[in-house]
């Protein structure tokens, strides 16, 4: 069984509260895709009063990587294909 040990609260598709204790494949999910990108963050950035702000350190990088790497290198390759047409 999953066992949330933060105490989250998750909610389901109609905003109901999802029991973290009990298996829930949507928390199950949600839980396996962000935990390898959490994980590292909460290790920087431990909780400050409780407080874990590893989402929002998750959240500023990936926004400077799409910022900083994703654009130009689209903007790269749309100049690059218009000059070989």
């Amino acid at each position: 069984k999953y066992v949330n040990e933060r105490c989250e609260t998750f909610y389901d598709e109609h905003g109901k509260p999802v029991n973290p204790g009990a298996y829930n494949h949507a928390t199950v999910l949600l839980y396996r895709l962000t935990e390898p990108l959490l994980q590292p963050a909460r290790r920087l950035l431990p909780p400050i009063s409780g407080l874990d702000l590893s989402p929002l350190v998750v959240f500023i990088i990936l926004q400077l990587t799409i910022i900083l790497i994703v654009k130009p290198l689209a903007h790269f390759g749309g100049s690059l294909a218009s000059m070989l047409t």
